[in-house]
Parts: structure tokens; sequence; C-alpha cells
């Protein structure tokens, strides 16, 4: 299961890199302050922040829900055949059917509330009409999710990633042509999202459409069903509520208290740290809830499934915080190949705290699985909600004093909170007993490269790099000698690599 976990992830994480690799190209035009200014760009972070907390709280999480249902509809039960409960041919009709109504809604509401949104958000009743495709967007986008859940549940990761390209293809072709070409600035911008949500939801949403007409489904749609999906995810609104303010509530608390050029700084740390989440959180998320929730099925009390989780928890934490290292120490170098911006520049130990946040969110998936396969998405959304308001709290507390850094830290350590919490609910059901020595010591091990890393900021470009370079080699037989992994373990996994390299290059 290990394998197969790390094969989806893999193809999740092909996908992210292309994806993060053509930002690049966008990170060019929005860096510039000839075609987008610096506060447009803060703006912008405000815009993105806003229709990420609105598609979670109007998708109902219909997704996360078709998901839990598909696998409960797949899992054996005794004496065979499958779970009585529920009927997995209604599932695309119905979910279909109930996002194209969100959709519709959160849509129509965004559109006729974009002169008081653009008053609140961009200090301009008369800039209106960035809302308004901000709300075609959100419509869209609603039912693209439910389309890229049900390409999850299907275990298609292929398929998913050609999705993706899809729509950050016409995003980057969009963005590029209305702001760079015609000069449209943050409008322009704001013309690519559109055009990327309709897309992608026309794509996934006519495939979806597909399934629920297909030989099992004949477009069917399950009223009772619907209800339950619903139940399912209502508290889940509240939870992503409180998750998207925990992710990125602090825009607004930083642009209330230091302004918006400190939130542009803040959204280029929070974009570099963004790739260890795109690459190794989201992709790893991607694949492992629905390979875990399969765990837990199959497992009666869930008891089978705790090896799994409790050795996922050890790989994941130790090579993700080797990515957040490498993450921080490559960024200040990386950052001048695209501006001359001192602000940006220096945004190294923000990336260092934004990558080790996303890590620690990453840990809280692995647990929350557990709560998800027992239905109890109360219980997650009124953790996570006193995770949004501890990382709030701790924001108005550290923001002062410290500045950006204060922000970092206190979404690090709102989402260290919610791991561990969520973990010691999870414990009840799973006993996975999972190793936090691990990870404690992994990040000493990344503070103590870190902090020798500081040495090279004044040196040349080649020695600093040279030098930084020598300190991520140095993690992995730091790793062995903490103790992490034994010298015996490391060539089994390396003779087991070797193998898979071997059999993939004969077929």
């Amino acid at each position: 299961m290990l394998l197969r976990l790390a094969r989806q992830s893999g193809a999740y994480a092909l996908g992210n890199v292309a994806v993060k690799s053509s930002g690049l190209v966008l990170a060019a035009f929005y860096l510039d302050p000839a075609y987008l200014p610096k506060a447009d760009f803060g703006y912008l972070s405000q815009l993105d922040a806003l229709a990420r907390v609105v598609l979670l709280v109007g998708s109902l999480g219909l997704p996360l829900g078709l998901i839990k249902f598909a696998v409960a509809a797949g899992t054996p039960v005794p004496g065979g055949g499958e779970a009585p409960d529920v009927a997995r041919g209604t599932l695309p009709a119905t979910v279909l059917l109930l996002s194209a109504v969100c959709g519709a809604v959160l849509c129509a509401a965004g559109w006729l509330a974009a002169p008081w949104l653009a008053a609140a958000l961009l200090d301009e009743a008369a800039r209106a009409p960035l809302v308004r495709l901000l709300a075609v967007y959100v419509g869209f986008k609603t039912v693209a999710e439910v389309g890229y859940a049900e390409l999850r549940a299907r275990e298609r990761p292929g398929l998913f990633v050609l999705a993706v390209l899809v729509e950050w293809g016409v995003l980057i072709a969009g963005v590029v042509y209305f702001l760079a070409a015609e000069g449209e600035g943050l409008e322009g911008v704001l013309k690519g999202y559109a055009l990327s949500a309709v897309a992608v939801g026309v794509a996934l949403g006519g495939w979806v459409g597909r399934q629920a007409v297909g030989r099992d489904a004949r477009g069917r749609v399950d009223l009772g069903l619907a209800r339950r999906l619903v139940a399912f995810g209502a508290p889940l609104v509240a939870s992503g509520l409180a998750a998207r303010f925990l992710a990125v509530g602090d825009r607004f608390l930083l642009d209330w208290l230091l302004g918006p050029a400190a939130v542009a700084e803040y959204e280029w740390a929070s974009k570099i740290g963004g790739v260890l989440n795109m690459f190794f959180v989201q992709s790893f998320q991607l694949a492992f809830t629905v390979i875990g929730l399969k765990a837990l099925a199959a497992a009666p009390g869930g008891g089978g499934a705790a090896p799994l989780h409790r050795s996922v928890f050890r790989h994941f934490a130790v090579w993700t915080a080797w990515a957040a290292l490498g993450l921080a120490l490559l960024t200040p170098d990386g950052t001048r190949l695209l501006t001359d911006e001192p602000g940006y520049a220096g945004v190294e130990p923000l990336v260092l705290l934004i990558a080790l946040g996303f890590l620690m969110n990453g840990l809280y998936f692995i647990a929350v699985n557990v709560l998800y396969a027992g239905g109890r998405t109360r219980t997650v959304a009124w953790s996570v909600a006193a995770a949004a308001a501890l990382n709030a709290g701790l924001n108005l507390a550290l923001i002062p004093p410290f500045g950006l850094v204060g922000a970092a830290l206190a979404t690090f350590l709102a989402y260290g909170a919610l791991a561990l919490w969520t973990a010691h609910v999870a414990e009840r059901d799973i006993r996975a007993h999972y190793p936090w020595h691990v990870l404690a010591s992994a990040l000493l091990i990344v503070g103590g490269l870190w902090a020798l890393a500081q040495v090279s900021l004044g040196w040349g470009v080649a020695a600093r790099l040279a030098w930084r370079a020598a300190l991520l080699a140095l993690y992995p037989a730091l790793v062995v000698a903490a103790g992490l992994y034994r010298p015996a373990e490391v060539r089994h996994y390396l003779g087991a690599l070797r193998g898979l390299l071997r059999r993939e290059h004969g077929s």
C-alpha cells in the first residue's frame, strides 16, 4: 500500500511540478510593477483568499463527501457483495446536481454583492467588475471540484493531472494575454482566472455527467443520498471557513496592521512556501485521503490501518522537513533571478516557517482521515475553528513586535496545535502511536542547518550556493545519526528502490 501511495502521490506531484513551473511565468509578470503595481498584487492576494473561502463554503463539503461515500459503496461486507447503504451509481448525478445549484447561487450572490465587496476589499466600489469576474470563477470552479473528487475516488491520477494542466494552461494563457498584451492590470489577471474556471468546469462537469448517465447510473438522483451528503458536509463548511482563515487570514490582519506592501512580501513568501505545499502536501493528501479511507474501511475498528498511518507519518515528517529547508536556503538567490525588489529577496525566514507550517498541515491530514472515516465532521469543524482562533490571536500578539516573521510563526504554531490535537482525538480510534519524536528531531536538524546557512548571506553567489548545498546534503546523514532511520533500514529501502527502477526499466 505504501508503494501505491507513493506512485499516486508521485503522479500528482509530477502534475504539480508542471503547474508550478508554469506559474513562474506568471510570477515574472506579477512582480513587475510595469504590469501589476505592488499594491494590486496585494489586492490580488486578498481576492484569491476570498475565492478560496467562498469555494469551500459554497461547495457544502461535496468533494470530500463524494469520496467518503464512494469508498463506502466499494467496501466489502461480510458474506460478500458491497455496502448496502450507498448506491455508487447514484453518486455522480446527485453530486453534480448539488454542485451545479451551489455554483449558480454563489455566482449570482457574488454578482449582486460586487459593489460592496469591491469597496471593502479594493477600496473602490467602481472596481466591482473585478469581483464579478471572481464570481464567475467561483461558480464554475464549484462544479470542477466535484469532477476532481470523482477522479480521485476512482484513483485516476493521470486524468486528474491532465485536467489540472488544462486549467492552468488556460489560466496562464489568459493572464499573459490580458495582463501583458492588453495591459489590463488586475482586471486582466481576473479574466484569466474566470476563463480557466469555465474551461475546467465545463470539461469536468461534462465528464461527471457522462458517469451519471452510464450503465450503472442512468442519471438517477437519490434525494436521500443528497441529504446524507449535505449532513456529512455541512460541518465541513464551518471547518472550511476556519481552515481558509487559518491558511490566508493573516493576509487580512497584515493589511490592517502593516498595509498592502507588507501583504505583497508575505504573499511572495507564501508562494515559495506553497511549492512545498503543492509538491508534497497536496500531492500526498490527494492520494492518501482515498487510500487511507479504504484502509480504514477494510480494517475492523481501524486497528489494522495503524501501521500504515504510523509509517506514513514518519516518512512524511522526515523528508518534507528536508524539502522545507531546501526551499528556504534557495529563496534569496532564486528570488533575485525574478526581481531586484529587496523586500521580496529578504523573505527567507518567512519561507522556512511557512513551509514548516505546511508540513504540520500534512501531518494533520494523516490524522484527520480517521475522523472522516468515522463521519465525525463536527469534531473536525470544532478543531479547525479552534486552530483558526488560535492563529488569529497569535497574529495579533506577534505581528506588532515581530512583523512578518510573527505572522509566519503564528501560522506554524496554529497548524502544529491542530495536528497534535487531531492526532490525539484520532488515537482513541486507531491506536497509531504516531512517532512525534521523529518530527521533533527532524525540526531540530532543520533549525540547526538553517542557522549555519545564515553565515553565507554576505558571500558571493557561487560560494553561498555551494555552502548551502553542502548543508542540504548533510541532512540525510544527520537523520541516520539521530536514529530516525537505521542503517539496515536505509539499505533495505535503497535495495527496494533499485529493484523498482529495474522493473520499470525492463517494462
